[in-house]
């Protein structure tokens, strides 16, 4: 039983992470909390926003240089070649 109610609270934390990273600005809405986490609402939020927030820096940060890697993983190199080709030196 306890195994079944520790599933059940960490799917829907999860849910509520996944649900604050989908949001445009997580400060301002925040998405409605699963049921049964009521009694962590407070904490949960608080650690959300510190995630949303961490996920995005990391986004903006990083993303240009995974931007290359995962084209190369999800087109091959043809696209990855694309935009990684030195520039034609000027004469």
């Amino acid at each position: 039983m306890n195994v079944w109610v520790s599933s059940s609270v960490d799917k829907r934390i999860q849910l509520y992470l996944k649900s604050l990273l989908s949001l445009p600005s997580p400060k301002k809405c925040l998405p409605p909390m699963p049921g049964g986490l009521a009694v962590i609402q407070q904490e949960l939020e608080v650690l959300g926003c510190q995630y949303a927030n961490i996920v995005n820096l990391n986004k903006q940060v990083y993303g240009p240089f995974y931007a290359n890697i995962l084209r190369k993983l999800l087109f091959g190199e043809e696209a990855a070649g694309k935009t990684d080709a030195p520039p034609s030196p000027a004469n």
